[in-house]
Formats: structure tokens, C-alpha cells, sequence
């Protein structure tokens, strides 16, 4: 019978580390977003990158409005369109949707209305009204060919996100 205790006691163990883990960073994310809404940016920093790097992707798309905005970091769109599509691939909507936004304007990102109408699809699926709006308008600068384009993309895009993409819906 010990030695029954002792195969589950580390597994135990470890599904305890890592349910504490993801409690902390809910804490960690639901401290930087207050702390970013109230202006606080340097706390928000603080909270929200120690939650990014656990993958809280809430976490990571206000990290990368951080960066977006250089509010206690220095103003660096590269890194912000790298947050929001951690977050993004998680499924997280409103990232998607800037992410989208960064495509369509060469913010940070290559430019590319195919990329760009993608995520905006998948961001106006999870019921981001101005996603729509902008994917439509989108939708009448480009060709037939890139129209057929992005909507491969977004196929291949929903493989990627995989679970995450679908649980979210």
C-alpha cells in the first residue's frame, strides 16, 4: 500500500503546482488589467508580463497594448503584434481582431489585406462587431483571388488555433 502512495503523491503534487500556477496568474492578470485601466501602467506592466509568460492570453493582449502604446515600456509595435498574436492563436477575439487591424496597416507586422481579412473574420465569428465592419471594407479593395486567399488562410489559421479556437466559440 506505500508504495501506492508513492506513484500518485508526485503526480498529485505536480497537479497542485500546476493548478497554483494558473490561480496565480488569473490573480496576476485580473491585478494588471485594474491596474491598466486605472492608469497604472507600471503595476500593470508588472502583473501582466509575469502572467503572459504562464500564457494567460488576457494577459498577453493587454501586455501588447502596453507595448502598442509605450505606456511603461517603450513604444515597440513589433513586440506588441507578437503579444497580441499569442494571444490571438489562444483564441482571445479582441486580439484577434487588433491583430487583424496591425495587418491591414503594416503596423508592426508585414502588411497584408490576406492575413489582415483572416483575422478579422475569425474575430467577427466570435461576435467583434467593428471586426465585421472593417473585414467588409476590406473585403472591397481586394481581388477575388486574395478574397479566395484569406479565407484559405483563415481555414488554416482555425488548424492552428485548434482547441482553443473551437472552445472559445
Amino acid at each position: 500500500m506505500r508504495g501506492h502512495y508513492r506513484v500518485y503523491l508526485p503526480a498529485a503534487a505536480w497537479v497542485v503546482i500546476l493548478l497554483w500556477g494558473s490561480v496565480a496568474a488569473q490573480a496576476a492578470t485580473r491585478e494588471g488589467i485594474e491596474a491598466y485601466q486605472q492608469g497604472r501602467f507600471e503595476r500593470s506592466y508588472q502583473a501582466l508580463a509575469e502572467a503572459s509568460n504562464q500564457g494567460d492570453a488576457a494577459a498577453q493582449y493587454y501586455l501588447a497594448r502596453l507595448y502598442s502604446r509605450g505606456a511603461a515600456v517603450e513604444k515597440d509595435p513589433e513586440t506588441a503584434s507578437a503579444w497580441f498574436r499569442k494571444a490571438a492563436v489562444q483564441g482571445h477575439a479582441p486580439a484577434q481582431y487588433s491583430l487583424g487591424l496591425r495587418y491591414a496597416k503594416g503596423y508592426g507586422v508585414t502588411r497584408s489585406h490576406i492575413r489582415a481579412y483572416a483575422w478579422l473574420d475569425l474575430a467577427a465569428e466570435k461576435g467583434v462587431a467593428p471586426a465585421a465592419r472593417v473585414r467588409d471594407r476590406l473585403a472591397t479593395h481586394m481581388t477575388g483571388e486574395q478574397l479566395d486567399a484569406a479565407r484559405l488562410r483563415k481555414v488554416g489559421l482555425e488548424g492552428e488555433l485548434g482547441s482553443a479556437y473551437l472552445s472559445a466559440n
